[in-house]
């Protein structure tokens, strides 16, 4: 936070992380998402969280694209670099989430 150099931000949101329970007492799950910020003037490296069994992460939200992204996707433990001055939003389906959609009434 203190170094003045340092123009980029990675921020991991965990959908299984979540700690909270619908109406009849079932655990909440979602996917799993990651926001790349980079406010450099140069593209910066970052490298795609990893764990095993999980699915390739897929674009949401690309800055650098006047369309949305491709259907392109990086697999997990992936280096994928964000342009200069981007914002990038992935996203990593969860199949215990889509399992859980799927038994919802």
């Amino acid at each position: 936070w203190h170094d003045p150099q340092v123009r980029c931000l990675g921020m991991f949101l965990l959908g299984e992380g979540l700690e909270e329970y619908d109406a009849r007492n079932r655990r909440r799950l979602d996917d799993n998402f990651l926001l790349l910020l980079n406010a450099d003037p140069e593209a910066v490296e970052f490298h795609l969280p990893r764990k095993p069994g999980h699915a390739r992460w897929e674009p949401l939200i690309d800055t650098t694209v006047a369309v949305a992204p491709d259907g392109g996707t990086w697999a997990p433990g992936a280096k994928f670099a964000v342009s200069a001055r981007a914002l990038l939003l992935l996203r990593q389906p969860s199949p215990e989430a889509t399992r859980a959609s799927k038994d919802m009434p």
